[in-house]
């Protein structure tokens, strides 16, 4: 019964027993009078019950008998006669022996009752420190934390199976300080033994990260807190805390620091590619103001400045096309095509880019048809992305190779060129945007970095797949397109119809920006329009119930009143039922056309519009 009697040792007890007996005896032959005649036992009785409580029911028994034998010897009066006491003395001797072992036996009960008590306490403590300890181990193991208790005296490290696993330790395994540092990077482990005796030292918080190099030659980031752990004299014993696997929260900011890189990168490459057609527009409009009209130097300002504006124009276009796919906005205007078809336009399109940079382009095609179901302009605008692609990165008397084949079921189409080759990081990244920014050769070539990331997107929205290879760099580059199959046009299916004559029919444009109207007014005079302005929503409605126009022209961001309300208005006037009404507008969003159709307009044409489109839809009846 540990922890209720004086000693768990027989020895020390049973010396209670003498100790406490001869106090007793020793008391008792210091009464005298009537009261040590009258009451033999009065200092044994105490000695029996100290002893049976202190020592158990051995040394109290043993204190009992050895007070009745001392009682009898030395207390008693003797006789004189052949029995030693008197009746009476014997029947009071028999009364203190039994008193006693009542005693013993009260005490032995007692002392069995609170020992039971004491177990049941120490497993219902057991059993809730069991509890605790293993709610502790699942939260551990949730949060990927463990445990770690260093003793600072000997150097050894008592760890939780998580800590252990997180420095790739076995749960067998002895863990002492010099094997926790040589577990962590090299390059660390002078910062973190530095970071323990500092804040044991200052008796401040253990806080630190450091990288675990571990067997498959990933690291791992491990962040560690503890607190240090002093005697009374304030002298450092242990220093417990716990350890936390943060490698995803590094990954996470790492891929923030690296998109923001990118970004700034982005926005530098941006404003160079921006600024770069404004240079020889501005010099051609120099050249216009100061030659005649019919000179060639005025036909070649021309040129230049219709090339620079249709680059200005991919450029705004492949930044929207971007966001457009991230969103799940782009609409795919579906029909039956021959891949082959597709290739020899995209061919012809850029023989200029090939023959300029003495590229020679291949084409290895099968003899039958490749039927798909796709939007033809965007499958275009992701082969003439990788045609580009090829011709940049492919010096002089290079190969470009584009070959068509059905395989498994899927129309395959593979660029593959001669040029720069690729390094396995740099695939790895390939088609996100941008990526071309941080490339140095890229920016020799000029582009966003949206192409790829564009030609990818356009791709599986197609159902199809967009795959980058390279053997390493100086060896060339493939790309792989997969689309699905679609069965062969219907017999007697009609063609789409091409755009036909505009006739001369009567043009309102509606526009607050002056050249954006005048310049738009020339373009449709001179396929044949009859062409009026006007340069806000009120003067446009009031122009329009006047002239009662064919086709009214309206951009959507008016000063006075908008786009969308001069549409309403005009619809609303029964005189203008006939009149087809087309938005005109940089808002081009899938939003802004369903918009646009609410208000009453027919059709939507983002800016800047294409002159043929926009022809064409002048001509429809």
């Amino acid at each position: 019964m540990p922890g209720l009697l004086v000693s768990n040792r027989p020895l020390e007890r049973y010396l209670v027993a003498i100790a406490a007996v001869g106090v007793a005896f020793s008391l008792r032959l210091g009464l005298s009078g009537s009261l040590g005649a009258g009451l033999p036992y009065i200092t044994f009785y105490p000695a029996v019950m100290l002893t049976a409580t202190l020592s158990g029911l051995g040394p109290g028994l043993a204190a009992t008998a050895a007070s009745s034998l001392l009682a009898w010897v030395w207390i008693l009066p003797p006789t004189g006669g052949l029995f030693p006491v008197s009746r009476p003395d014997a029947v009071g001797l028999v009364m203190f022996s039994g008193m006693g072992v009542f005693m013993n036996v009260v005490a032995a009960v007692y002392h069995q009752a609170r020992g039971r008590r004491a177990s049941v306490e120490n497993d219902l403590t057991q059993d809730a420190l069991r509890a605790a300890e293993q709610q502790l181990r699942l939260a551990q193991d949730a949060a990927k934390m463990g445990s770690w208790d260093l003793n600072l005296k000997t150097g050894e490290i008592v760890a939780s199976d998580r800590s252990k696993d997180l420095f790739g330790l076995a749960p067998d395994a002895f863990v002492t300080y010099d094997r926790f540092l040589g577990t962590v990077h090299p390059e660390d482990r002078d910062r973190i033994d530095r970071a323990v005796k500092d804040a044991l030292a200052s008796r401040a918080d253990y806080d630190v990260e450091m990288r675990v190099p571990l067997p498959d030659g990933t690291v791992r980031w491990v962040c560690s807190k503890g607190r240090g752990i002093y005697d009374a004299g304030g002298s450092p014993l242990r220093m417990a805390g716990m350890v936390l696997d943060i490698t995803a929260c590094k990954r996470a900011e790492e891929a923030l620091r690296d998109a923001d890189r990118r970004k700034n990168e982005f926005l530098g490459v941006l404003s160079h590619e921006l600024r770069n057609p404004l240079t020889p527009i501005r010099n051609s409009i120099y050249v216009l103001d100061r030659v005649p009209a019919d000179s060639p130097h005025a036909a070649s300002a021309k040129e230049t400045i219709q090339r620079q504006t249709e680059h200005l124009a991919r450029i705004v276009d492949d930044l929207l096309d971007v966001t457009r796919i991230s969103r799940g906005r782009v609409e795919l205007r579906r029909k039956r095509i021959d891949l082959r078809d597709v290739v020899l336009r995209s061919g012809e399109d850029h023989r200029a880019l090939f023959e300029q940079g003495q590229v020679e382009l291949r084409h290895d095609l099968p003899a039958s048809t490749v039927w798909i179901d796709a939007d033809g302009t965007r499958i275009s605008q992701v082969l003439g992305n990788l045609l580009q692609n090829a011709a940049r990165f492919t010096p002089a008397s290079g190969v470009v190779t584009v070959k068509v084949a059905v395989r498994d079921g899927a129309a395959e189409l593979r660029v593959r060129d001669t040029g720069v080759g690729m390094r396995a990081e740099e695939l790895e990244h390939m088609f996100e945007p941008f990526a071309q920014a941080d490339q140095g050769l890229a920016r020799t070539q000029g582009g966003l970095g949206l192409g790829l990331a564009l030609s990818k997107g356009l791709v599986e929205l197609h159902g199809g797949t967009l795959q980058a290879c390279s053997d390493g760099p100086g060896r060339g580059s493939e790309f792989c397109m997969l689309l699905p199959l679609a069965p062969g046009p219907v017999v007697g299916e009609v063609a789409p119809r091409t755009a036909g004559s505009a006739g001369g029919r009567l043009v309102l444009i509606i526009d607050d920006d002056f050249d954006t109207g005048q310049s738009l007014k020339i373009a449709l005079e001179l396929n044949g329009q009859r062409v009026r302005t006007a340069c806000d929503g009120k003067t446009g409605i009031a122009t329009a119930r006047d002239l009662r126009p064919d086709v009214v022209l309206c951009d959507i961001g008016l000063p006075d009143i908008d786009g969308y309300e001069v549409a309403r208005m005009l619809r609303a006037d029964e005189a203008l039922n006939s009149t087809r009404l087309i938005a005109l507008s940089g808002y081009a969003r899938p939003e802004d056309k369903k918009r646009a159709k609410e208000a009453g307009f027919d059709a939507h044409i983002p800016k800047p519009p294409e002159l043929d489109e926009l022809t064409e839809m002048l001509g429809r009846p």
